[in-house]
C-alpha cells in the first residue's frame, strides 16, 4: 500500500504541472482493448499512457482530444472530465517511468511468467497470468496480472508460447522484457 501511495505522489508530481489543469492536458488517443480503454494525455511533461476499466464513466472522460484534469488519489489518481466524471485507471504504461530504484549489490533480476493470452487485436496482446517482477513498478497482486505486448514479428512467438522469463531492466528502456519481447503495460484483471 505504502508503494502505490508514493508512486501515486510521484505521478501526480510528474504531472502536476501539465495535467493538474484542463488548459494544459488533454486525451491524445483511445483505444479498445478488451475490457480496457488504452489511453494516452498530452501535457507539457510528455505523453503519460494508461488502461482504464471500459466503462461508460471511462469512456465519457476518454473521449479523444477532451481536455482533463488529474487529481492524486487511488493508486494511480484519478481523471476528471471538465462535467465532473470520475474515472480511475486500472494499469500503466511509461513502466521506464514508474520503476523503482535499484537496490545495492542486487543484478539483473528475473523470475519465470506464465500466461495465457486474453485478448488480441492488430497493434497488441494482453497475456493474464503471473508476473512477480512487476512489484518492481507498485502493482499488487503479481500472482494474477494482465501484461500488454506488442502484436508483432518479436512478441507473438512470446505470447503464444504461455511461459517465458521476465527481466527487469534497473535502466533504460524498455524497464521489463518478456523472454525478447518488450512489456507495455501492466494491469490489473477486469
Amino acid at each position: 500500500m505504502r508503494r502505490a501511495w508514493i508512486l501515486g505522489f510521484a505521478l501526480a508530481l510528474a504531472l502536476v504541472g501539465g495535467c493538474a489543469t484542463t488548459k494544459q492536458s488533454f486525451v491524445a488517443e483511445v483505444a479498445r482493448r478488451g475490457s480496457y480503454l488504452d489511453a494516452s494525455f498530452a501535457s507539457s511533461s510528455g505523453v503519460w499512457r494508461f488502461l482504464f476499466p471500459a466503462s461508460a464513466d471511462c469512456a465519457a472522460v476518454l473521449r479523444p482530444e477532451a481536455p482533463i484534469t488529474y487529481q492524486p488519489g487511488g493508486i494511480w489518481g484519478r481523471f476528471y472530465s471538465p462535467e465532473g466524471t470520475v474515472c480511475e485507471p486500472a494499469g500503466i504504461s511509461n513502466l521506464d517511468r514508474w520503476r523503482r530504484s535499484r537496490v545495492e549489490g542486487e543484478g539483473r533480476p528475473s523470475s519465470p511468467a506464465r500466461w495465457e493470452v486474453v485478448h488480441r487485436d492488430n497493434q497488441v496482446l494482453l497475456l493474464r497470468g503471473r508476473f512477480a517482477l512487476a512489484s518492481r513498478i507498485g502493482v499488487a497482486g503479481t500472482h494474477d496480472i494482465v501484461a500488454m505486448v506488442a502484436n508483432d514479428d518479436v512478441c507473438r512467438p512470446v505470447a503464444e508460447s504461455g511461459a517465458a522469463t521476465l527481466v527487469f531492466r534497473q535502466s533504460g528502456r524498455p524497464a521489463f522484457l518478456l523472454g525478447q519481447c518488450p512489456v507495455v503495460a501492466f494491469a490489473r484483471p477486469l
